[in-house]
């Protein structure tokens, strides 16, 4: 499988390491699921897909940056998407931002996936069917890590055992 391309903000060390330590008693409880690597944490803004970046790109994901200020984020509680995805939920104004990348992919002529933005941390993931994440799910609802500023884009290729960085961009505006 081609790696996938997508810009994200990634918490820094101590944001990972607050989560790791609230995640230890879920992971201990739910050992069949399999756990994202605090290193591979990170928050998806825009997803491009089985593609390598491009000069337009590049340039175009360096302009939104520059228009946009330093980002306030906190994780906060959680769910799961359909079963097969646990995840922390983001208190952030993202959407506005992840519109912008998306307007400028298009403008590079990268199509995108139609779907709605939700800003989420992908925590762990169903390795099995018959595993049921809603029960994980519900134990979320007071998780809360952080807060922390966003200063800067990346750009990540998905890869194991870590994504690989292939850009960054310093939010500015």
């Amino acid at each position: 499988m081609r790696p996938h391309l997508f810009v994200a903000v990634v918490p820094p060390p101590a944001i990972r390491e607050q989560l790791d330590e609230a995640m230890r008693p879920l992971r201990a409880e739910y050992p069949d699921l399999a756990w994202e690597a605090p290193s591979r944490w990170h928050v998806t803004l825009c997803f491009l897909g089985p593609v390598d970046p491009t000069p337009a790109l590049l340039d175009e994901v360096a302009a939104v940056a520059h228009s946009t200020a330093p980002l306030p984020v906190q994780l906060s509680g959680g769910g799961a998407f359909s079963d097969h995805v646990l995840w922390a939920g983001v208190d952030a104004e993202l959407a506005p931002v992840a519109g912008e990348l998306a307007r400028a992919a298009g403008r590079a002529d990268f199509p995108l996936e139609e779907r709605e933005f939700h800003p989420h941390l992908t925590l762990a993931r169903r390795r099995r069917r018959g595993v049921r994440l809603q029960p994980a799910a519900a134990r979320l609802s007071a998780l809360t890590a952080g807060p922390w500023t966003a200063d800067e884009f990346v750009g990540l290729r998905s890869g194991r055992p870590d994504y690989e960085r292939v850009a960054s961009w310093p939010l500015t505006g």
